[in-house]
């Protein structure tokens, strides 16, 4: 951080090209606390984690409208139409994913019926009846007790499935859709309902669909839509070509979206393993997030790879940067010492001038130590730069915030300066 100066402020200068001003702010370095590390360890920056929050907030909310769009009436009947227990969330999720929407036969066939028999229940209850269902659903004969009489429920487009139950169990009435009104007209064991059979078709398919949906957390396009609007945001402020923009959009979301995925898997794995099924939505959910926030290593990664000529550009420019800065350190060192001993040549000696000259030889010695200090910590930020110790964007900052601190002037370095900071802009266009 800098001292009189926000960072942010600095970084605002820097990229003004008013370097003179920005590098004449003295600069403390930043004490981290052990919370911020891990917080930066496991979720990265303040942009990475804002653009975690984003992608997780729309998740949840889109997690919360497949959930409110479940017709409870649906989800009771797809239920009691299965052996397996699909009252937990993630089983039910994981069984809607095996089902074809697109075809009435098979399980659709199977499962709209049930569906039609709760939805029917309901219009029963409404109207001041008492309704149980079996305990089963291979109950023969009819599908639930209405006023504690059985009566057999059917939702079909053709009549032929209701007649041939007349035939087989006379004695058992039937409540069918509305559309198969007409063709039982004054038939005193079949009652019509307000129901329709392309309403149960579609709260069945609904409900389906949004059970799948529930475990998806729709990472892709939500990914995709995040990383578009940060990278746009950047292209409009001039920090970023659009051809980097495009670069940016497709590493980072290729790479938030695998990281995802498998979160994702590994979460459900292992909540569904140790808990139950009713964690797995939330251990998927966990998972992708924790997963999703390490992708930025990947993308990192690629990056970086892609950045190799602007990686060098820099190393050679921090290079050929402080080579005029060192130098002058020790310019300034002697003039230092030239200029002490020209004082002691120029007191008389006296006791008194002793000790003033005692005084300020401590004090110059001191401050030519801070400066031939700073100079050592140039020397080996560069040399962990060169080495790969350090990677050249960090190592960069670091040199930005110790040259002010050299107290040498930037008249001295200034188209170095101007140079460096230019390829700094195009290796973090790449990178970040």
């Amino acid at each position: 951080m800098m001292k009189g100066i926000k960072n942010e402020q600095f970084w605002n200068l820097w990229r003004q090209k008013n370097y003179e001003k920005a590098l004449s702010c003295s600069v403390a370095p930043t004490v981290s606390s052990q919370e911020l590390r891990l917080r930066n360890l496991l979720f990265g920056g303040k942009k990475q984690i804002q653009q975690t929050v984003a992608i997780s907030t729309i998740s949840v909310g889109e997690f919360f409208y497949d959930f409110i769009m479940l017709d409870p009436l649906a989800v009771e009947g797809i239920d009691f139409a299965r052996e397996e227990d699909l009252s937990h969330l993630f089983s039910l999720s994981e069984f809607a994913k095996t089902v074809d929407t697109t075809s009435l036969t098979g399980d659709m066939a199977q499962l709209q019926g049930y569906v039609a028999e709760r939805m029917i229940g309901s219009e029963l209850q409404a109207r001041g009846h008492d309704v149980e269902f079996p305990a089963t659903s291979n109950q023969a004969g009819y599908d639930l007790l209405v006023d504690g009489e059985p009566f057999q429920v059917k939702n079909l487009i053709n009549p032929q499935g209701v007649r041939e139950h007349l035939e087989r169990y006379p004695d058992i009435p039937v409540y069918v859709n509305e559309e198969l009104g007409k063709y039982f007209e004054g038939n005193p064991q079949v009652y019509v309902t307000s129901v329709s059979h392309e309403e149960v078709i579609n709260t069945t398919k609904q409900t389906l669909s949004h059970a799948a949906d529930l475990t998806d957390f729709e990472i892709p396009y939500i990914t995709f839509i995040i990383y578009t609007a940060s990278n746009v945001k950047r292209v409009w402020r001039n920090d970023l070509t659009i051809e980097q923009a495009v670069i940016n959009i497709l590493v980072d979301s290729t790479a938030k979206i695998a990281f995802a995925s498998l979160g994702k898997m590994t979460g459900t794995a292992l909540g569904v393993a140790l808990f139950g099924p009713q964690y797995g939505i939330l251990s998927a959910g966990i998972g992708a997030i924790l997963f999703g926030s390490q992708s930025r290593y990947a993308s990192d990664f690629i990056k970086k790879a892609l950045a190799s000529k602007e990686e060098k550009e820099l190393k050679d420019s921090a290079f050929y940067l402080l080579e005029p800065i060192l130098k002058k350190v020790d310019e300034k060192i002697e003039i230092r010492h030239d200029k002490l001993r020209k004082l002691k040549e120029g007191l008389e000696k006296s006791h008194t001038n002793e000790i003033l000259l005692q005084k300020l030889t401590a004090m110059k010695d001191e401050d030519i130590q801070y400066i031939a200090y700073k100079k050592k910590e140039l020397e080996k930020t560069l040399s962990d730069i060169q080495n790969g110790r350090i990677y050249v964007l960090d190592g960069y900052k670091e040199i930005m915030k110790t040259i002010p601190k050299t107290g040498v002037h930037p008249n001295n370095y200034q188209s170095e300066l101007d140079f460096a900071n230019a390829a700094f802009i195009k290796l973090r266009e790449k990178v970040l």
